[in-house]
């Protein structure tokens, strides 16, 4: 069966063997639509989902577990500091330059706000909402902004620079 022909997901799935281990799929039907098939060996071609879609794989897994690990928090970071390189200068030095000027031409807040951006015209308007809600939540934005800031070991401020990439992803996110 080709992806495209798969059924929707439903909202959550169990581990077997008993399903108490409970994963949120919020998100996953879109990142199938936006993923690239790409060839790892002779004969195996794998889907690999868009960077915007990653990230979106990557939050509500983090709001799900977030008082268990660290991981999906660092793993946002990562996305957020590196976006803007990714492939997406033409796009900041071409369509997309307000974005860059608005950044005062630092290419990493600006792939931040871009990336935003992204996740909002690659998910579903509900998926959307639904990650609109984790950060209109002043608790979980914290949170988050804690967890990120072990990745930002060579900012003076590390609890800075995380606010300020967030700030920018949530203004892309939202479509200020």
């Amino acid at each position: 069966m080709l992806f495209g022909d798969a059924p929707a997901l439903p909202p959550e799935l169990g581990w077997p063997p008993d399903d108490d281990v409970r994963f949120n799929t919020m998100g996953f039907d879109e990142a199938l639509t936006a993923t690239s098939m790409v060839q790892i060996a002779a004969d195996v071609v794998i889907p690999v989902p868009s960077l915007p879609s990653l990230t979106a794989l990557k939050l509500f897994p983090w709001r799900d577990r977030r008082d268990r690990t660290t991981k999906d928090a660092l793993d946002f970071a990562h996305l957020l500091c590196v976006y803007g390189e990714a492939g997406n200068k033409e796009k900041l030095y071409g369509p997309a330059f307000d974005l860059l000027e608005k950044a005062g031409y630092d290419i990493q807040l600006a792939g931040a706000r871009l990336l935003g951006a992204e996740v909002r015209t690659t998910m579903l308007p509900e998926t959307t909402t639904a990650l609109i809600d984790l950060f209109s939540d002043p608790a979980l934005i914290d949170r988050i902004t804690l967890q990120m800031a072990p990745h930002f070991r060579s900012s003076d401020d590390k609890i800075q620079a995380a606010e300020r990439l967030l700030s920018q992803f949530t203004t892309g996110l939202s479509g200020a």
